[in-house]
């Protein structure tokens, strides 16, 4: 599906899981690792192995995407649509659960391209709300989202298994649509 002109996405298949991993491993890991003892190796090996793709996979309101630039392979992009917050605070809302970019591409307003996208499917899906998580830790994330009117609500820390105690606060944002 083309979201613009050199920006395209298609969902991913359990078939893609090695081509996933081995992908996040070149996003994910040199962006993170001072979150991790590990640098981030177990946790993208978790998050990105066949088991755990299957379940996001077989998950009805899982929308997982490969992204590409110029007909090449640069991200993933995962929405929720429905999904569900905290203490059910928000009806009706959807979530942008996953948005990874390699660092070559940084900067060449795809980000923006397909935040755009995501909240116009929102809108259209009659969504009232969208939610994200981003690291505290990450201020220029934080700031991205910002300019799409996300506000902060709340953070709590990850409980995550080798991530450095100091680094583990994680911020919920949200928008009205």
């Amino acid at each position: 599906m083309r979201i613009n002109e050199t920006v395209a996405i298609t969902k991913i298949t359990l078939n893609q899981q090695p081509e996933i991993l081995a992908l996040m491993k070149t996003i994910y890991q040199p962006a993170y690792a001072y979150l991790w003892e590990d640098k981030g190796k177990g946790y993208v090996n978790r998050i990105y192995s066949n088991q755990q793709m299957k379940r996001d996979l077989d998950d009805v309101n899982s929308q997982f995407y490969l992204v590409s630039h110029h007909k090449k392979t640069v991200g993933i992009f995962k929405l929720l649509l429905p999904s569900t917050f905290p203490e059910n605070e928000f009806l009706n809302i959807a979530k942008l659960d996953r948005i990874y970019l390699h660092h070559s591409v940084h900067g060449k307003g795809i980000a923006k391209q397909l935040m755009l996208w995501a909240l116009e499917q929102m809108k259209n899906n009659r969504f009232e709300y969208c939610w994200l998580e981003a690291m505290v830790s990450q201020p220029r994330a934080i700031a991205f989202y910002e300019k799409f009117d996300f506000t902060y609500h709340s953070q709590y820390d990850l409980p995550f298994e080798g991530l450095h105690n100091e680094l583990r606060a994680i911020q919920r944002m949200v928008k009205k649509l």
